[in-house]
C-alpha cells in the first residue's frame, strides 16, 4: 500500500465523524503564519492547535507573488489580523550549501530557474 493509499484510507474514516466539523475556514487565533516547508514546523512546534492560524508553505519561506496572494486572501477575507513569517536555521533551500540530491537539477521555467536565489546565497559556494 502507497503512502497515497494510506492517506486515502484514513481520510475515509475520518469522515465518518468528521470531528472538526466545528472549526471554520476562519483561524481562532486570527493568524497568518508563511514558513518553509521542513516537516519538523508543525502546529505542535508552535504552540498552536488545529483551526489556530492559517499556514502557509513554500520551500525557504519566501514571500513570492503566490503566497502573497494567500496571506491576502487570509486577511481581508478570513479575518486574519496578524501575520507572521518564520524562517529556521539550516534551511536547505536558503542555504549555500543546498545541492540537488542524486543528480538532480531544478528545472528551469519560462523566466530561469524556478528558485530564485534572493540573497545571492548560491555565488558563495
Amino acid at each position: 500500500m502507497s503512502v497515497i493509499d494510506e492517506v486515502l484510507e484514513a481520510n475515509e474514516i475520518y469522515s465518518h465523524t468528521h470531528e472538526l466539523r466545528r472549526l471554520t475556514p476562519r483561524p481562532a487565533r486570527k493568524l497568518a503564519i508563511l514558513t518553509c516547508m521542513d516537516t519538523r514546523l508543525s502546529i505542535r512546534t508552535l504552540g498552536l492547535m488545529t483551526g489556530d492560524a492559517h499556514i502557509i508553505r513554500n520551500a525557504g519561506g519566501i514571500v513570492t507573488e503566490d503566497s502573497l496572494r494567500s496571506l491576502l486572501i487570509s486577511h481581508y477575507l478570513l479575518d486574519t489580523e496578524e501575520i507572521m513569517v518564520i524562517n529556521h536555521t539550516d534551511c536547505g533551500p536558503r542555504s549555500p550549501l543546498a545541492k540537488p540530491r542524486n543528480g538532480k537539477k531544478l528545472p528551469d521555467g519560462p523566466h530561469g530557474p524556478r528558485f530564485q536565489d534572493p540573497e545571492g546565497l548560491s555565488e558563495s559556494r
